[in-house]
């Protein structure tokens, strides 16, 4: 009778020990911040030039609402931060400075532990300053424009944790500015 209620012990308390392990789920819940940083590519397009632009971006998030799908899934918000630029001298030397900054609204789901996967809503500020020189003949002709626009677009990416604290990131945009991110993801 002993060996019995020891196995129904052992049975319940390891029950309790799975149900606290799938319930703690999220590696992105309610009340925790994450700062994502690295470095992107995304493209200038201009009438006649389209070159890619490498960027560096720092992204920083706040989850305040968690168990949204069925008791897992977080929704998150918070800022970013990229700067970037590039050159191009096959047609004319032109080089491109870029910012972009805005806000984010993200929704978090994981699938497997330790990954975060997320998608989201952006909306951004986007300044290019262009300055090209074009030869013509033996004059030398400069341009200067300063490029604002304001877009809407939207993200998806994936966060994989290598402890509670540090991991990596990568991530797809819609948009032109950093169509592709990779780097190093903290939470606090």
């Amino acid at each position: 009778m002993k060996f019995k209620t020891l196995i129904a012990t052992l049975i319940v308390s390891s029950l309790s020990v799975f149900t606290v392990k799938a319930q703690n789920v999220n590696t992105f819940s309610n009340g925790d911040i994450a700062i994502n940083a690295g470095l992107g590519l995304g493209a200038y397009h201009d009438d006649d030039l389209d070159f890619f632009t490498p960027t560096f971006n720092v992204m920083g998030e706040y989850g305040f609402l968690d168990g949204i799908i069925k008791g897992k899934g977080c929704i998150s918000g918070g800022l970013f931060f990229g700067i970037g630029g590039g050159e191009e001298s096959d047609y004319s030397d032109m080089t491109v400075n870029r910012i972009q900054y805005g806000t984010r609204g993200t929704l978090h789901y994981q699938f497997i532990p330790q990954l975060d996967t997320y998608a989201g809503l952006s909306l951004a500020f986007e300044r290019n300053k262009v300055e090209c020189e074009v030869q013509d003949g033996s004059t030398t002709i400069v341009y200067k424009e300063t490029e604002t626009d304001f877009t809407p677009y939207i993200f998806a990416g994936a966060r994989y944790m290598f402890n509670s604290n540090i991991g990596v990131y990568s991530e797809l945009t819609w948009n032109n500015y950093a169509a592709f991110q990779i780097g190093l993801s903290f939470k606090f």
